[in-house]
């Protein structure tokens, strides 16, 4: 059967996306990490180290694992640093051999991947310190332990951002200006129930990498010309309301912010 659904007028659909929008942001969140707060690392119990190996066996299936010695040995370097710093806790980083591939990611089970486009990428120690910093970040504030909220927009995330992005790319095949007023609408809703809570966790996961990097006697400056390039977030995205990851220019305010604190607590460290 189909059903005709009565066209809307373009501005009620974005009234209707503006509302939807303002009760979600209502939705329980996770309780925030303080700035400044380096979190303990937690024991991994035995389903922590199932799932962690879980994830490592299933996208070890898709990229093959990276055999440069010298990579492994960096990175092993300047996670062994923060992890110090960080007051030890059980870290696994693993390696992918992509070079088109920018990125960093962490996981259940404390595993961290690495895909080697990500090595290319970084001009410095100390701006791979910036990456592993991040990404240990949001080991150390547990983000990779999902609440059940988190878990259903995980499910819905492959719904937002993207497919919002390509259709008003396309606005001259979808019509009419209702039309694309409906698109926003239903990927607004989305967006706005997956991804606030998402980019919250990224900017909090950038503070505590930057102290992190602080603490281990890295030059948190190195961070914000990392996300000047903006490598990790891919550049300047048209809608970041839509996008999963804060844009690099979100990024570098946020760490501004800090810088501050940071470099005071580097320099009554390490001088």
């Amino acid at each position: 059967m189909i059903e005709l659904i009565p066209m809307k007028p373009p501005s009620l659909v974005l009234l209707e996306a503006y509302a939807c929008l303002t009760l979600l942001s209502c939705a329980p969140m996770r309780s925030p990490v303080s700035p400044g707060t380096i979190p303990d690392p937690q024991p991994l119990t035995a389903q922590e180290r199932a799932l962690g190996e879980q994830a490592f066996r299933k996208i070890t299936s898709q990229y093959p694992v990276l055999r440069d010695r010298e990579a492994k040995a960096e990175v092993a370097r300047v996670v062994e640093r923060l992890g110090r710093a960080a007051g030890s806790g059980s870290w696994r980083t693993v390696l992918l051999n992509a070079p088109n591939i920018a990125n960093a990611g962490a996981t259940r089970g404390n595993y961290i991947f690495v895909w080697s486009g990500m090595l290319q990428a970084v001009r410095s120690e100390e701006e791979l310190a910036t990456v592993m910093a991040h990404e240990m970040g949001h080991i150390l504030a547990q983000h990779t332990i999902a609440t059940p909220d988190e878990q259903l927009n995980e499910v819905l995330s492959g719904l937002s951002g993207e497919a919002a992005r390509r259709a008003l790319l396309r606005q001259g095949s979808i019509g009419s200006v209702a039309s694309i007023a409906q698109v926003l609408a239903q990927q607004a809703f989305r967006a706005g129930f997956i991804n606030p809570e998402s980019q919250r966790k990224e900017l909090e996961a950038d503070i505590i990498g930057l102290h992190l990097m602080a603490e281990a006697g890295y030059d948190p400056r190195s961070a914000l010309e990392f996300w000047r390039r903006g490598t990790l977030a891919g550049g300047e995205g048209p809608l970041e309301f839509l996008s999963s990851h804060p844009s690099s220019q979100t990024r570098i305010e946020n760490l501004r912010e800090q810088m501050p604190m940071a470099l005071e607590r580097h320099d009554r460290r390490y001088y």
